[in-house]
């Protein structure tokens, strides 16, 4: 099935944590988009990257969910609503429901001309190597993007098998041009490094 970002509505986060809250959306929303394989993708239009200057990276205030159509934002809605309301796995403090705001679906205008982003998950290497050779590669390469990680957002979210957090590091960039139409999604609604889906930054 190829995603064409066509339809999307904000999930608006208020509150002091607004990672945490972030993250129970995404955790939230996980196992519905991994059922729906390659027809969700997640953006955080807030999102920023650290500085150099001592500025720390944040999400943003802001998931926005894309999909194909009208219809399927809905169903992904309604899980999440769901959750809020009972109470289930997904609100464990009384006080979390009134910090998430669904907004309405829209369109993303036919005519859309300004720029587009991608979102992937930055992943960085375990210590273990096949071997003693592979092993030296591995960790350069995981010394390596630990230091480019300290200025990457993230969520903290937690196994669904094993009950153990991890943080889910996102990396986002912007292009000029974008197709809109091809690639590949996770159960967590990011880009495939070699199959990235391009999303409006719309304002």
């Amino acid at each position: 099935m190829v995603m064409k970002p066509d339809h999307y509505a904000d999930i608006e986060l208020s509150g002091k944590s607004i990672p945490a809250i972030a993250a129970k959306v995404v955790q939230r929303l996980h196992p519905f988009m991994s059922e729906h394989k390659d027809t969700y993708a997640l953006a955080f239009p807030g999102i920023r990257v650290g500085m150099e200057s001592g500025e720390q990276p944040r999400i943003g205030g802001c998931v926005r969910l894309f999909a194909n159509s009208r219809e399927a934002i809905e169903q992904a809605l309604d899980h999440l609503e769901i959750g809020i309301v009972s109470g289930s796995d997904f609100v464990t403090e009384k006080q979390l429901s009134p910090l998430i705001h669904i907004g309405r679906v829209r369109k993303v205008p036919d005519d859309y001309d300004g720029t587009w982003v991608t979102y992937h998950r930055f992943r960085i290497p375990s210590r273990r190597g096949k071997s003693e050779q592979h092993q030296e590669k591995r960790l350069k390469l995981r010394s390596r993007r630990l230091q480019e990680s300290r200025v990457l957002p993230y969520l903290i979210l937690q196994s669904a098998s094993t009950r153990q957090t991890f943080s889910l590091i996102i990396q986002s960039q912007e292009h000029k041009v974008g197709t809109g139409i091809t690639g590949i999604l996770d159960g967590y609604g990011f880009s495939s490094k070699e199959a990235p889906v391009y999303l409006p930054s719309l304002q």
